[in-house]
């Protein structure tokens, strides 16, 4: 008869459904004490650290408010601990797509179609939920990432409200662009009247300061000129006094001249006194001014 040989060896690999696993199954014949051919099988398993990514086919989701959505999600992922994940494991792969098929579903129901489609960052909390979940398998979920969001039946309904939107947008950037310019040209205005009322203010001071240093000057001047009259005066024996008050009297008297619907008569004291006589009615002061 046509036996095996004792030592062959058959290396079958057998690649399973995870791409970082590989099955080694090693077969050989060995002989009993009988010398009858047996065969001896070892099965071994080697597994890879590497990242790894797997893209799940599109899932239907359900919103807060009851809108049908499909989201098509990626996943990265990484064997941490290869024992626990090959005795904790069957297909890995299918058991990670049923993991992420109830976080998404769990997820998307509790937010509204406008936050999953506008801002997708709010699924970003799928890898911490999975993280959580896969590390009793000895494997680290890296990222899930929603690659696209099909609003299926509510696309025309979305982009015109996205048009909408924009539009709104757009209307109150015009408003405010139109509020800060009012209130640039107001503050302009504002700051033009402050500049205007302050240059105003200072040339009434100016003005001020200069009609006061004139007075002052004139003053000390009028001061100096009296003091040099009294000085020549006394040299002369007479009294200034008389002299100043002579001075007022030339200047009230050239007032007096200068007012309108005024008559002025220079005449001799003696006459001078018959004329104030006859202007008060006084005839007794006037015939007696005769004698």
């Amino acid at each position: 008869t046509n036996q095996p040989p004792i030592a062959h060896l058959a290396d079958l690999r057998v690649r399973s459904a995870l791409p970082s696993v590989r099955l080694s199954r090693r077969r050989w014949y060995e002989t009993d004490n009988l010398g009858n051919p047996v065969l001896k099988t070892k099965t071994s398993y080697r597994v890879t650290n590497q990242n790894e990514v797997i893209d799940f086919p599109k899932q239907m989701v359900i919103s807060r408010d009851n809108a049908q959505l499909q989201l098509d999600a990626v996943l990265s992922f990484k064997v941490m601990v290869p024992n626990t994940m090959i005795y904790s494991t069957v297909n890995l792969p299918q058991m990670l797509s049923k993991l992420l098929q109830a976080q998404l579903r769990n997820v998307a129901g509790s937010l509204d179609v406008d936050q999953i489609i506008e801002e997708a960052s709010t699924l970003n909390v799928l890898t911490s939920m999975m993280d959580n979940e896969t590390v009793r398998w000895g494997v680290k979920v890296l990222f899930v990432k929603v690659q696209r969001v099909d609003a299926l039946s509510l696309s025309n309904v979305l982009a015109q409200k996205k048009n909408a939107d924009l539009k709104n947008k757009e209307i109150v950037i015009q408003a405010r662009a139109t509020k800060q310019t009012t209130v640039i040209e107001a503050e302009g205005k504002r700051d033009s009247m402050t500049k205007e009322a302050e240059g105003a203010m200072q040339e009434m001071v100016s003005r001020a300061q200069g009609q006061a240093m004139a007075i002052l000057n004139a003053a000390n001047a009028e001061v100096r000129s009296i003091k040099e009259v009294a000085r020549a005066l006394a040299q002369d024996g007479e009294s200034p006094a008389h002299y100043l008050v002579a001075l007022r009297y030339l200047e009230v008297l050239r007032k007096i001249m200068d007012m309108k619907s005024t008559t002025l008569e220079v005449l001799p004291p003696a006459v001078a006194q018959l004329r104030v006589s006859e202007l008060l009615g006084l005839n007794t002061a006037a015939v007696g001014s005769v004698k």
